[in-house]
């Protein structure tokens, strides 16, 4: 494995665990598969690592308990309503009951602690890290509470005496340190992706540096885009030999996806024709073109790594970073790009 490829951590939150559909799972199994064999595998490419917060994983496991726990208790409560007008029923006298009350059909509050137990587990046995919490996440969640920082933040100073607002941002509580887990991670120096359904939680992440996203396969187009994309005009008969192909066609050649390979052109045939355009400026260029924002986001993020900048990244702006490469994209997307240019 190279020592310089660059990693990508999964931060997850307890908001995707618990409302994801049923038709996402699959998406999320595929996220976790790859996570277990990179830390079976070190040659597996690319790497990932899927993190955890105590925090999210405690919630995870107190929602999935306290909801079967209620639901039991709901339908406990129903049957002994039954149990008690059973005999009131001349039909019912004739008939016996299927159970007695002394029987219990559903497993006992003890078997359920147990099983969320076992749940949590196969997690962590599946490729995911806990991240413990640490001393000083108290700290850092007390001064973000009291000074109204993210996650605690209002649109407005005028509501910061609303006393619905005030009680409601407690809520955010167990935001606040999962975010500090999350804010220790940045640190890593490796790409930062978050799978969260939480927007004020979403918010706060990107604020430190994650991308965050809603669903599995987002994150998946970013790890294993499927489709390369090649110029028609350089494919001859047989194989296409690497050295064949321009400094653009190679790198849009490494994507393997048709989505990623034409948002990668336009970031970096956009960035010239706007001429250091703001990043909100480029990256909304491109998602003029049919292009989803946070997909959009992540793919600027790659293309200025600082290990190989494709385009520079100046803290607000952008600028070409590979002259070759951006200018031949310039060049392919000039019908688009006068007609940008006329719209702004």
């Amino acid at each position: 494995m190279d020592e310089n490829e660059k990693k990508f951590i999964v931060f997850v939150d307890t908001s995707y665990l618990t409302y994801m559909p049923a038709a996402e799972k699959a998406d999320w199994n595929r996220l976790l598969e790859h996570a277990k064999r990179c830390v079976e595998n070190l040659d597996t490419s690319p790497r990932l690592d899927i993190h955890i917060s105590e925090i999210s994983l405690r919630e995870y496991r107190g929602k999935m308990r306290d909801d079967l726990i209620s639901k039991i208790s709901k339908v406990n409560a129903r049957i002994s309503d039954l149990q008690k007008e059973w005999q009131g029923n001349n039909i019912a006298k004739e008939l016996a009951l299927p159970f007695t009350w002394e029987e219990s059909i559903f497993p006992q509050t003890e078997e359920i602690e147990f099983a969320a137990d076992r749940v949590i587990a196969t997690l962590l046995r599946n490729g995911i890290n806990q991240l413990d919490i640490q001393k000083h996440h108290n700290e850092e969640v007390l001064e973000k509470y009291f000074n109204w920082e993210p996650p605690f933040n209002v649109s407005s100073d005028s509501d910061k005496d609303d006393p619905n607002v005030r009680m409601k941002r407690r809520t955010h509580i167990p935001d606040a340190w999962i975010l500090e887990a999350a804010i220790d991670e940045t640190k890593s120096g490796n790409a930062m992706l978050c799978l969260c359904k939480d927007t004020n939680l979403s918010k706060a992440l990107e604020i430190h540096g994650h991308q965050a996203f809603k669903f599995s396969n987002d994150v998946l187009d970013i790890l294993f885009p499927p489709e390369p994309t090649i110029k028609p005009s350089i494919i001859a008969e047989g194989n296409i030999e690497l050295d064949q192909l321009s400094s653009l066609d190679g790198l849009l050649s490494q994507t393997h996806s048709k989505t990623v390979g034409e948002i990668y052109l336009r970031l970096l045939g956009f960035v010239v024709a706007l001429d250091t355009p703001s990043h909100d400026s480029l990256i909304n260029a491109v998602v003029s073109k049919g292009f989803t924002h946070k997909l959009t986001e992540a793919c600027a993020v790659i293309l200025s790594d600082s290990s190989e900048p494709y385009i520079k990244d100046t803290g607000s702006h952008y600028v070409v970073g590979n002259k070759e490469v951006c200018e031949d994209a310039a060049e392919r997307l000039t019908p688009e790009i006068i007609d940008l240019l006329e719209q702004t």
